[in-house]
């Protein structure tokens, strides 16, 4: 019964660091330029403003610029977003890759 419970609270440590390991470990400001040379799947963080928007039956394209380089960010339609050319936004996502250009999946917008 002892060794149950080892294994139980041994458990539940590990669960709690992982859920701390991202407020410990925040993801830090990337540039496009940054982004574009990280592997697939790495999570970022990018302020930008938008350039232009585009909108498809399923999904939000936007693309991102800032002095020298542009990006596309995907946005899954789940809701209408209320986002405007020029606008400057911090978007959180993760690298992922479309006809070998690289473009972010965004998981989050802040306004």
């Amino acid at each position: 019964m002892s060794l149950l419970k080892i294994s139980l609270t041994i458990s539940l440590i590990g669960i709690f660091i992982l859920l701390t390991i991202p407020y410990i470990f925040p993801v830090q400001t990337s540039t496009i330029q940054q982004i574009k040379s990280y592997p697939l799947e790495t999570k970022v963080k990018l302020i930008s403003k938008i350039s232009k928007i585009q909108e498809t039956p399923g999904l939000y394209i936007l693309t991102l610029k800032d002095s020298n380089n542009s990006i596309q960010a995907i946005i899954f339609k789940k809701e209408n977003l209320t986002l405007k050319e020029k606008q400057l936004i911090e978007i959180h996502g993760k690298t992922t890759s479309y006809k070998d250009q690289t473009q972010i999946q965004v998981s989050l917008i802040k306004k």
